[in-house]
């Protein structure tokens, strides 16, 4: 649990916060670090509709594992 000051220091992206800066985590300068955590999350998310979709859609006796091997995560 962290205390509420910490938080709030966070929320307003106290630069003075100690733990990793952007460039830390292969960012340029000026990307911020929610903005690229948004990208990816909305990026996994239709990674996991598609998934999903043809997983439903394949026949349930099927044991085979194309629905895996056609999506890429990476």
């Amino acid at each position: 649990m962290l205390p509420v000051d910490v938080l709030q220091r966070v929320a307003n992206e106290d630069s003075k916060l100690p733990g990793p800066a952007a460039s830390d985590c292969g960012l340029a300068e000026n990307e911020r670090l929610g903005e690229a955590i948004t990208r990816s999350w909305t990026r996994l998310l239709d990674i996991h509709k598609s998934f999903t979709e043809e997983l439903g859609a394949a026949d349930p006796t099927d044991t085979s594992a194309a629905p895996t091997l056609t999506h890429r995560f990476c």
